[in-house]
């Protein structure tokens, strides 16, 4: 099952290899300092079905 991000990443990117794309993001993330994707491996998004 792939994360809600990795579907956006794939979306926006038009990559073949999405998941690919977000552990690159993170990894460069992280070497600049955003401290936000050190402890994450993916983002949590909250779907509501509509009727």
């Amino acid at each position: 099952m792939a994360s809600p991000i990795v579907d956006v990443i794939a979306v926006l990117t038009e990559s073949v290899d999405a998941n690919a794309c977000w552990r690159k993001l993170k990894q460069r993330l992280k070497q600049e300092g955003n401290e936000t994707t050190i402890n994450s491996h993916s983002l949590r998004m909250v779907t509501i079905g509509v009727a």
